[in-house]
């Protein structure tokens, strides 16, 4: 039986990792993750000819870190294990789900174990072409290396649901891991300016808060458990991604897939991917007074009136969780 060891898992309400392996599992392979430290060297350890070890989200995987020496040392601890991986027979590949943040919790280390999943990959998967550009900055990626596997959409992922307490008045909202580089600060600032001619506006924040947040405990986020969260999206008139280090974020396909308008920085690498869509917004994110910014392109968006499902429909239907995970199989067997 082969085997593929991904990492990191995410305990949080994202299928992602599930919906990419189905095809996999659905051939007879053996999918695990490694969920901490200390289960890392027994699973690569089983790693042999024929096997992955698949990374993920390298901040998520340094963020825990209590200083700067222990991400580094965790960055050292995962180059090693990569070495003890492919010397045992095994290929690593690595998804760039990510760019590095200026908010990042540890640069130095993320960038370290950057460089060496380029060099150590024999597939290197992105999720956008403009993703060798948007890393550019930090690191190199061989173009021979990359493949393009984009971001489904989560169609038929959760059942029918009603919204959670509609309400007339405008709303925007942010769902998803309540993290310091999403810069949540920044749309806390911008509604309060917003609401000088909004004055009903609310905001639903809701998820995970994780350390250095910049938010306090008491700003009014609550957690949404994965079932719930199809009710908050149709509640909420416009969903808003203040920052990002994401090359492509899971709220614009939770967008596209219940219906909804989103609202993002205006960074090239999501204007190359979504600005052909005519509900996903940008807001000038390289200013000076960044909450100005994004306050007034909320004034300008709501009250929302154009409707379009129809069309989030058709875009949703066009590549869905099936396609996803029998296109990583085939990747896989090129590599």
């Amino acid at each position: 039986m082969r085997k593929l060891l991904a990492l990191p898992w995410r305990k949080m309400p994202n299928p992602y990792p599930n919906m990419l392996y189905l095809g996999l599992r659905s051939e007879g392979w053996k999918v695990s993750f490694v969920t901490n430290r200390k289960m890392l060297g027994d699973k690569v350890g089983y790693l042999g000819e024929g096997d992955f070890l698949h990374y993920h989200w390298l901040s998520h995987l340094l963020e825990v870190s209590k200083s700067a020496a222990e991400a580094e040392e965790r960055a050292a601890l995962h180059a090693s294990m990569i070495d003890t991986a492919i010397a045992q027979g095994a290929q690593v590949i690595w998804t760039v789900h990510e760019t590095i943040s200026p908010f990042a919790h540890y640069p130095q280390a993320q960038l370290a174990l950057s460089e060496k999943l380029a060099a150590a990959s024999v597939k290197i998967i992105q999720l956008t072409d403009a993703t060798a550009a948007a890393v550019a900055p930090h690191y190199a990626l061989d173009a021979a290396k990359l493949a393009t596997l984009p971001h489904p959409s989560y169609q038929g992922l959760y059942p029918p649901h009603p919204a959670v307490d509609p309400d007339p008045a405008p709303s925007v909202g942010f769902f998803g891991r309540l993290t310091k580089e999403k810069n949540l600060p920044l749309l806390f600032d911008a509604v309060e300016l917003a609401r000088r001619s909004l004055p009903e506006l609310q905001l639903h924040v809701g998820g995970t808060l994780l350390p250095d947040s910049g938010l306090p405990a008491d700003a009014g986020y609550e957690y949404i458990p994965l079932n719930d969260f199809p009710g908050h999206f149709l509640a909420t008139d416009l969903l808003v991604l203040p920052d990002t280090a994401a090359l492509s974020p899971n709220l614009v396909h939770c967008a596209t897939s219940f219906g909804k308008p989103a609202l993002l920085p205006d960074y090239p690498w999501l204007t190359a991917e979504f600005g052909h869509l005519p509900w996903i917004h940008f807001y000038p994110a390289q200013v000076d007074d960044r909450a100005a910014s994004l306050a007034q392109e909320i004034v300008k968006l709501l009250p929302y009136t154009a409707d379009h499902r129809a069309e989030c429909e058709i875009a949703a239907r066009a590549y869905t969780t099936y396609d996803h995970a029998w296109r990583f199989v085939e990747l896989l067997a090129d590599a």
